[in-house]
């Protein structure tokens, strides 16, 4: 039984009839270069923190922005903001059914997330006319055919006028207009006192802009900028000149985020979407405060999260929408609101955790009720199928995971553990290994694919994942089990691993021990018989403390020692089985695992003594 070549797991395969190169488990393992080696160690980042800037556990999202790690307690969709309104990596995230925005330095200086948006007044203003008050411009009437030979008649006559008014919140952005004003005909010279009703105003309106009506040459109404003032006050007076007046009111259709969201994401170059339970809403270009209501999006199912990505399909950029459901799932192609064009896919895919959802390589990865779930935006291809049977996914609470794609390969924690899995890379939706983690954490996410971050359950410590090559973690590792032909049991087992220095030993003391080790073939009872090179213990014996050997018969563990790593190791007679497995626990970089009936079969196998 002698295994070179380093696997991960086919849990759906039966542990006898297994087939090389797969094991029976593979916990903690890193197997590149087909060779049995523990994952890099993570290593302490920092302290995950609310958008509040206070410490958090048990984070069940988060954001790396630099050293900062920003975290919630529920599910929370991120987008960043194609304004970057408040500079250095703005971000937009829904809380309690709003959209909001912050930054690192708003977070940091303990300043609060900012509503994104702001509500359309709802009643019209009134509006009075001010004699004499008004603009003192002379203006002759349009009829007017012959001014120098004095025929005119300078008698302007009133303008036609209406009023509307709009709100700003603190990052400038601009509500849709209220309804407008009663026409009045305003008389030349004269003023306008506009008032708007006190009991209409959001928390969250800073000043309110004043629009009067303005007949175009081709007998079009358009709407004129008069004037800003202070939220506080509701009046407002308007004596401007029509060549005064040079802004245009340009949100007439832009309404704010809808109530009772459910997540945001990134659409596009400039856009982004926002939802509730079954309806999008794409926002308008570099405006994520602006939506046009009647360009909405419905779908049939409940929406569980949706994530932006782009799709190199023939060198062409492709933007698409992926749109996560208890149901199927849905793709939304287009750059914004304009051209956002809904399809339905036909794979009956329903997402079944909204912390599983993230991005890699083109594709969207998420998990589904059936197991972890590759999508393109065309199909949705279960890519754990040869792994795992239904049955034995439920198993491990799929409701739970969560996901996160870093260095090539896709990671997951649950409930109960974790796992990670290359994915190839000339077929993406296909797995080529799949290994197990023994540890689980309550968050996860990849800092532009640069570096992985994980926050395990009940702390706020944020940690760099496998960061520290120099230490790596203990990994379990355990054989496909080997059916012989007839009973059998073996006598010496052989783990070739990567050499590590020993302390200098004295050549006595050396010279005693390796004949010990060849007359009895293990170093057994050698420091019983000979005390005197106790001191010398350390560096005769290549023994790493915390790895072990086990090997078992018939699915019993039979013997079981601490390894003796590159030297064969005698096994006590043990009884007669046909199907055998071996175990190795350990952190170093092991290259071989040989067991024989005796150490001369071992050598004629390949394995040197």
């Amino acid at each position: 039984m002698r295994i070179i070549d380093f696997y991960g797991v086919l849990p759906k395969v039966n542990r006898r009839k297994l087939q090389l190169p797969y094991c029976v488990s593979a916990v903690n393992v890193d197997l590149y270069g087909a060779r049995l080696q523990g994952l890099p160690s993570p290593v302490r980042h920092g302290t995950v923190v609310d958008v509040h800037n206070q410490p958090i556990s048990d984070a069940a999202t988060m954001k790396v922005i630099g050293t900062l790690t920003v975290g919630f307690r529920k599910t929370t969709f991120v987008a960043d903001d194609p304004q970057n309104r408040m500079g250095d990596n703005t971000f937009l995230f829904v809380e309690d059914g709003k959209l909001y925005r912050t930054s690192p330095s708003q977070i940091t200086a303990g300043c609060a997330p900012v509503e994104v948006g702001i509500k359309q007044p709802c009643e019209a203003p009134t509006a009075a006319i001010l004699e004499g008050a008004g603009c003192a411009e002379e203006v002759p009437p349009v009829e007017c055919d012959d001014i120098e030979r004095g025929t005119c008649d300078y008698h302007i006559p009133p303008t036609a006028s209406a009023y509307r008014y709009t709100y700003t919140n603190a990052c400038g952005e601009e509500s849709a207009p209220s309804p407008p004003s009663a026409v009045i005909d305003v008389p030349h010279k004269a003023a306008v006192a506009v008032v708007a009703p006190a009991n209409d105003v959001p928390a969250n309106a800073v000043t309110r802009r004043w629009y009067r009506s303005v007949a175009t040459s081709k007998g079009e109404v358009v709407w004129m900028l008069v004037g800003e003032i202070a939220i506080a006050s509701t009046g407002y007076i308007d004596n401007k000149c029509p060549g005064e007046l040079e802004d245009q009111l340009l949100t007439e259709h832009e309404l704010p985020p809808p109530d009772c969201l459910r997540g945001v994401a990134n659409f596009g170059d400039n856009a982004v979407v926002v939802w509730t339970n079954k309806q999008l809403f794409v926002s308008n270009d570099m405006l994520p405060n602006a939506y046009d209501y009647s360009a909405s999006k419905k779908v049939m199912y409940n929406i569980v999260g949706a994530v932006g990505f782009i799709d190199n399909v023939e060198s062409e950029h492709t933007y698409k929408l992926a749109v996560l459901t208890d149901g199927k799932p849905y793709t939304v192609f287009g750059t914004g609101a304009q051209d956002a064009d809904v399809r339905e896919i036909q794979d009956w895919q329903p997402c079944a955790s909204a912390d599983s959802i993230c991005l890699g390589e083109g594709l969207v990865y998420y998990v589904s009720e059936h197991g972890v779930v590759a999508y393109s935006g065309s199909n949705a291809k279960v890519i754990t199928a040869d792994y795992f049977t239904e049955n034995e996914w439920k198993v491990l609470l799929p409701e739970s995971h969560r996901l996160c794609f870093w260095s090539g390969r896709l990671w997951g924690f649950h409930k109960l553990g974790g796992y990670q899995m290359r994915v190839s890379n000339s077929d993406v939706d296909r797995v080529e290994f799949f290994t197990e983690l023994s540890d689980t954490y309550s968050a996860c996410a990849a800092s532009a694919n640069t570096a992985m971050f994980v926050v395990p359950y009940g702390t706020s410590a944020v940690w760099r994942w496998c960061a520290d090559a120099t230490n790596r973690m203990r990994y379990t590792w355990r054989s496909r089990v080997e059916t012989q032909s007839g009973l059998w049991y073996p006598t010496a087992i052989k783990i070739e691993a990567a050499s590590i220095r020993q302390p200098a030993v004295s050549d006595d003391a050396r010279t005693a021990y390796n004949l010990w080790v060849a007359t009895h073939k293990c170093d057994d009872g050698f420091f019983d018989a000979n005390p005197c090179y106790a001191r010398y213990m350390s560096g005769l014996v290549p023994i790493i403390l915390d790895s072990k050997v086990a090997i078992s018969a018939d699915d019993s563990v039979v013997y079981e020692r601490a390894i003796r790593f590159n030297q064969p190791m005698r096994i006590p007679r043990v009884r007669r089985a046909l199907h055998w497995d071996i175990t190795v626990e350990s952190n170093r970089e092991v290259y071989e695992v040989h067991m024989q009936s005796s150490i001369e079969d071992m050598i004629q196998e390949g394995g040197a003594a």
